[in-house]
């Protein structure tokens, strides 16, 4: 039953249906429905029972996590008896406040990382709901990093406080490192993150922060050794990361397990995720990764289109020859007006251009981020994974109570941060336009209906006949003067 619920997304995704179809297939009778219900809710009820006693776990597994693992930081928190009550069943308990988690392995990821951390929030889809608060670096070739995991039982102020309160206590020197926090939760974090960072600059450019511009080359081109720091590298044996690690959809992925098991998948995904990038990089010797020897062939391959002019001792003017427009470099601000060195720290078309029409050496104007012994200091640390049956049961915490509502329970959707997929395949049959369907397309609703009036109902249109059905109106009319002149002749005869 668990690994049909797996499959299927969730436990709330498997039908009763489901369940009889498996048990037909398995031993060849079919139940009845009402038997196959009663099995299901048997084992929801079992389920809800084992993520309550999973609850008694945590503070264990992060103790363990910690002795494992020296230097990690992690805590643990129960309720105070103010704020929530214990059960009267169990008068020892103590409700589950909050908990935090992060390795000791990526206390120095900032140090070799971009300067945007993104802040995130998911919904628990599990028995007993509660919200998950991550902390997200990108390493220089636009590979998100993990680097904090928190839990809560809900988003509010306050709890933002606490998880961006252990986020400067692992990274102290986080305000210098870090040029943007990024999110687009609203008040609750902006009012938080001032109030922990009142220095550091907040962004909502979620969708800029998830699509970088050398995410594609990181997973088409995986380099191996080079002989010199300037030739292009030809693909190696070694294998792109997943793209899960690119996104988020493995994070909306784990939420709908328990709350321990959440921590145990994160901490495993990310120990692989280390472990595989070192592999990815480890084993070269050049000075620079292969996506930037990839890039920096693409841009020679462009620069025929485009006229570099020396303007000052450190501006340089790009222009297109197609479109005559120029980009402006600025080599003493290093900026350039596209933008996109400003925002990456990665030479652009312009910089690439600018440099080699100017013969600066490339580690003047290249971050030390993107030089590949960044990125194997980077992805060295290790973490060693624990195993949860070892872990003790300190037999007192419990979730938070949930408050028994009328009719049926309400299904809890994840929360849409980084953009809805459902909707990008949508596409309008009326406009071509993709995010909207014809019913909700603004040409049509936006359009004037206008109907010539006439005395005549055969000459007047109905709204079915403009969209291409027949026109009733007409046909009613045509059936009723048929009617009267029946009866009519039945009436002289």
């Amino acid at each position: 039953m668990g690994q049909l619920a797996n499959s299927r997304g969730g436990r709330d995704a498997v039908k009763p249906k489901d369940v009889s179809d498996i048990i037909k297939e398995k031993f060849g009778v079919k139940p009845s429905y009402m038997t196959a219900w009663r099995a299901l809710s048997t084992f929801r009820k079992q389920r809800k029972e084992e993520d309550s006693s999973s609850y008694m776990k945590i503070d264990g597994y992060l103790q363990a996590f910690a002795e494992t693992n020296a230097g990690s930081l992690v805590v643990f928190q129960h309720h105070d008896g103010a704020e929530a009550p214990p059960r009267p069943t169990k008068p020892k308990a103590k409700v589950f406040a909050r908990a935090f988690l992060c390795p000791k392995a990526l206390h120095e990821a900032l140090r070799y990382c971009r300067g945007s951390l993104l802040l995130s929030v998911f919904l628990i889809t599990s028995a007993f709901g509660g919200v998950v608060f991550t902390a997200t670096a990108q390493d220089a070739m636009g590979d998100n990093v993990p680097v904090a995991i928190a839990l809560a039982p809900a988003e509010t102020e306050s709890e933002w406080c606490f998880f961006l309160d252990h986020i400067k206590r692992a990274f102290p020197d986080l305000e210098r490192s870090v040029s943007s926090l990024v999110h687009n939760r609203g008040e609750e974090l902006t009012r938080a993150a001032h109030a922990v960072f009142p220095t550091c600059p907040q962004s909502n450019e979620v969708e800029v922060f998830m699509r970088s511009p050398l995410t594609r080359n990181s997973a088409e081109t995986v380099a191996a050794p080079e002989t010199s720091a300037g030739s292009l590298v030809a693909p190696g044996a070694a294998g792109p990361s997943p793209p899960l690690y690119s996104s988020m959809q493995w994070m909306e992925a784990l939420c709908a397990k328990a709350p321990l098991m959440i921590l145990v998948c994160w901490v495993s995904q990310v120990a692989r995720m280390l472990y595989q990038r070192y592999e990815r990089y480890g084993h070269l010797s050049s000075e620079y990764p292969a996506e930037f020897h990839s890039l920096a062939a693409e841009y020679e391959g462009e620069a025929s289109r485009f006229d570099v002019v020396r303007t000052s001792e450190t501006e340089f003017e790009v222009i297109d020859h197609n479109t005559s427009a120029g980009r402006v470099v600025n080599f003493a601000k290093q900026t350039c007006t596209c933008g996109e060195y400003d925002v990456s720290r990665f030479p652009c078309l312009h910089v690439f251009l600018a440099v080699t029409h100017a013969g600066i050496v490339q580690t003047d104007v290249i971050p030390r981020m993107f030089l590949m012994t960044s990125l194997k200091a980077l992805y060295a640390g290790r973490i060693t994974p624990i195993d949860i049956d070892t872990v003790p049961s300190d037999g007192v915490t419990i979730p938070q109570p949930l408050p028994k509502t009328r009719g049926r329970p309400r299904k809890v959707q994840q929360i849409q941060q980084f953009g809805d997929p459902k909707q990008e395949k949508l596409s309008c049959s009326v406009c071509g336009v993709k995010g909207h369907n014809k019913r909700t397309c603004k040409r049509v609703t936006d359009a004037p209906v206008q109907i010539a009036r006439s005395s005549s109902v055969s000459e007047v249109p109905s709204g079915d006949e403009a969209n291409g059905q027949e026109d009733t109106a007409f046909l009613v009319s045509q059936c009723k003067e048929l009617l009267d002149f029946l009866k009519l002749g039945l009436t002289v005869s």
